[in-house]
């Protein structure tokens, strides 16, 4: 028995001596192993990553930052024969470019898109004649412009107050009825005297016999001086949808065409920048001599196209109107006036009308 023990005891320090020849021959030393722990194995499986001193915050990896994206450039405009096209619908059209002075329909009929129909005002052939003479006059000029695809500015003249001149609205609007499609402003009036809490009213009146008509809502406004735009309240009455501004400079005026230019758009900016934001606005361009108070054609000339200018980028202005044609003093007794008026109706239509 204490053989097989002595044995036992040889053959394991065999083994043992084994063991350690066979690691000798293989560079290894025996090592002792033991069970990792889990933070060893967070170590291990973040090894890139060191913990962050006590009390601070490790920042994240940084990402290359984006750049804001530049401001897009304003379009450079479309120019036809010196003209900027508008970026926006934009009306154009004469005051009495028939009617009451003369019918001179077919020399404008090509530059402009716009017709102005002005109830009484635009038709009478006196200041005594009764409505039975006037009215059949309106209707057939509205018809023919209608049919020659002009849109329609409705002037309503409801500032009147001559008993015997006081528009007859029913009236109009039976005759407006049948090419009410193609209106696209009314004018409550021109430079009425009112204040904001008449032209409410009048904005009232005028609404609910349009609506007892039947016919469908339009923009309406009021055309303004220069001192009711800048000093009164009426242009901030509600329901009030564009204000008219008459683009004007003083008669004589300079000389020096640039200080009357100067002057205009200067005027034109405070005036658009009065008119409330809500609201749109129309600009009546001074294309006569004003009544012939205005003498040098050169500088009157030269007042034309800032007025357009101050239109074709504001999507503001709905149109611009021309005071006058075929009244005194207008564009056809001063024909020099013309080519650029002209020119602005060809930007605008896309038209290559003669001049």
């Amino acid at each position: 028995m204490s053989l097989v023990i002595q044995g036992g005891g040889l053959m394991k320090s065999f083994r043992l001596a084994l063991g350690l020849v066979a690691l000798a021959f293989w560079g290894c030393s025996p090592k002792t192993y033991q069970t990792p722990t889990a933070s060893q194995v967070q170590n291990n499986n973040s090894a890139s990553i060191k913990p962050s001193p006590a009390g601070t915050t490790q920042p994240s990896p940084s990402a290359t930052a984006t750049p804001p994206p530049s401001p897009t450039p304003s379009p450079t405009p479309v120019v036809i024969d010196g003209i900027p096209v508008p970026n926006h619908p934009l009306l154009y059209g004469y005051y009495f470019s028939d009617g009451k002075y003369g019918n001179f329909r077919k020399e404008v009929e090509c530059y402009t898109n716009l017709y102005v129909a002005l109830a009484r005002a635009g038709y009478e052939s006196s200041t005594d004649v009764t409505d039975d003479v006037w009215i059949p006059v309106m209707r057939k000029s509205v018809e023919a412009n209608a049919n020659a695809g002009k849109r329609i500015y409705l002037g309503m003249n409801l500032a009147e107050t001559d008993p015997n001149r006081v528009t007859p609205v029913n009236r109009v609007l039976d005759l407006m009825s049948p090419h009410w499609n193609k209106v696209d402003l009314i004018e409550l009036s021109d430079e009425p005297s009112w204040n904001k809490g008449e032209t409410e009213a009048a904005i009232r009146g005028l609404r609910s016999k349009i609506q007892a008509k039947g016919l469908s809502d339009r923009p309406v406004g009021v055309v303004y001086t220069r001192e009711q735009l800048m000093n009164e309240d009426a242009i901030f009455s509600q329901g009030l949808d564009w204000v008219g501004i008459e683009a004007y400079v003083d008669p004589p005026g300079d000389p020096n065409s640039a200080v009357n230019v100067n002057k205009l758009k200067k005027f034109l900016d405070q005036a658009k920048a009065r008119v409330p934001r809500d609201k749109k606005i129309v600009l009546v361009m001074m294309a006569y001599a004003r009544n012939g108070a205005w003498t040098n054609m050169n500088t009157l000339k030269e007042l034309q196209l800032p007025t357009y200018q101050k239109a074709f980028e504001d999507d503001r202005v709905l149109a611009v109107t021309m005071f006058s044609y075929g009244r005194g003093s207008g564009t056809r007794e001063h024909p020099e006036l013309k080519p650029i008026h002209t020119r602005i109706g060809n930007a605008i239509q896309g038209t290559n009308c003669p001049y």
